[in-house]
């Protein structure tokens, strides 16, 4: 049978990949989703990114800084470009969020309709749950170079040679973004998986985020030997990530890896196994 192939063939994955994306870049809803980005990210650019470079730029700002983190922001402050030093913060917390919303539905309204049994006629489970996974990947990481691409046209209409030290941030900015966001897309096709519409699995994830995080945080505070326990929730590694550059903001990518991989592997054997 079809639907019970185990190695998804590439071209189905890729063909799926394809659909996802054009259905989240298209119609009424991915239109209105994709303006609500623009939108948000060019107030972002014209208020605090476009504002980073006159702030950085002053000694007594820098110095209140440093004082109030204690001197643990030293990394993020010597950023040759600061408009790229102010997308960094902002994008490690805002980019999860898109995540919650874009991908909220990658299951759960096809799976109430039943227009999954359908593709079921045509492709295997798993290849529809890497393919639609897949998809959303390449919208993510499609939507971050589209915001560093703006940061970076912004940065150079200040100073036009910031353009080659902003490129080397981005090489390494992009893949730490995407990496980053991989998680959250995780958990957003577990809980779609799950849940029976994308409103219950955004509800959820909020729920996961916030309250399992509360939760965590009084058990470790009370019990120190169960510290291990914060990196359980997605956005852990977030504080830690702030203070680097260049190269070292690829340094805390292992604990998002292996959040992804367990996930992914729970999403894709419940989705194997889910009655459709």
């Amino acid at each position: 049978m079809t639907n019970q192939t185990i190695i998804p063939r590439p071209a189905s994955l890729w063909l799926i990949a394809q659909f996802e994306l054009r259905k989240a870049l298209s119609g009424t809803r991915g239109l209105i989703g994709l303006g609500a980005f623009i939108l948000c990210w060019l107030v972002l650019l014209i208020y605090p990114i476009g504002s980073a470079a006159n702030w950085l730029s002053q000694p007594g700002f820098i110095d209140m800084v440093r004082a109030f983190t204690e001197g643990q922001a030293n990394e993020i402050l010597s950023w040759k470009v600061p408009e790229m030093a102010m997308f960094w913060v902002l994008a490690l917390y805002l980019f999860p969020l898109s995540v919650l919303m874009v991908s909220a539905d990658m299951f759960a309204t096809d799976r109430q309709q039943g227009t999954l049994r359908f593709l079921l006629q045509r492709a295997s489970r798993h290849e529809i749950f890497w393919g639609r996974l897949l998809g959303h990947l390449i919208l993510q990481t499609l939507l971050i170079a589209l915001a560093i691409a703006a940061t970076l046209l912004m940065a150079m209409l200040r100073q036009a040679d910031t353009l080659a030290a902003g490129l080397q941030q981005a090489l390494w900015v992009l893949p730490a973004l995407v990496i980053n966001a991989l998680p959250y897309l995780a958990l957003m096709a577990l809980l779609s998986v799950v849940c029976r519409s994308s409103r219950m699995s955004i509800l959820w994830a909020i729920i996961i985020l916030l309250l399992g995080g509360l939760v965590i945080q009084l058990l470790t505070y009370n019990l120190p030997i169960l510290s291990f326990m914060t990196d359980i929730i997605p956005g852990s590694q977030l504080s830690a990530m702030i203070n680097t550059k260049g190269a070292g903001v690829l340094g805390h990518i292992l604990i998002p890896v292996i959040q992804s991989l367990l996930l992914l592997a729970a999403g894709a054997i419940i989705f194997w196994r889910k009655r459709l």
